[in-house]
């Protein structure tokens, strides 16, 4: 008997339990489908004030809107009786709500390195291997989770793909 009434509260944890983001402060615009009298629908206007939404049409569509706001507060709107979103078709539909960044586990220097490409500057590194660490390379670009770089060794032959855990982030060498 002690079994059965374990095994309720746990049953009934889990269902009680919300869908929970790995980032709830991190703020995202993604584009919700809508079918509302923009702007004037009052009870739309409260729930976005509720969830402390920032929303606009984005043209893609008639009902398309640019939703933007912290993650969690996003999750709660969707689930809740605003519109009615189970945990499954959010999970589904926006799984970035529930992951965490994209950056996330990328060192400081990798980050650094990635905006000053972005600003137009050269960038170099080494390997951390101690065999390879000797020769600088450029990094010419990184994949968008950073988690990649494309890189040309001296001997400039072509560019290869090498993880950016591979290089030494203590000795990235930024120019203008």
């Amino acid at each position: 008997m002690k079994n059965i009434k374990t095994f309720r509260k746990v049953r009934a944890s889990i269902l009680n339990e919300k869908l929970k983001s790995n980032k709830p402060n991190d703020t995202i615009t993604i584009d919700v489908d809508m079918n509302i009298d923009w702007p004037v629908d009052k009870y739309a206007q409260e729930a976005f004030k509720k969830y402390k939404l920032k929303v606009k049409p984005n043209r893609a569509t008639d009902v398309s809107f640019d939703v933007t706001g912290k993650k969690q507060d996003i999750i709660d709107y969707l689930g809740s009786e605003y519109y009615e979103w189970d945990d499954e078709d959010i999970r589904d539909i926006y799984p970035e709500l529930l992951e965490a960044s994209v950056n996330e586990g990328i060192s400081a220097g990798i980050d650094k390195a990635r905006r000053a490409l972005a600003d137009g500057k050269k960038v170099f590194g080494r390997h951390t291997h101690p065999r390879l660490s000797g020769k600088e390379f450029e990094i010419l670009s990184f994949s968008p989770t950073g988690g990649m770089a494309e890189v040309m060794w001296p001997d400039g032959k072509k560019p290869e793909d090498m993880a950016s855990f591979s290089i030494d982030d203590r000795k990235i060498r930024i120019e203008d």
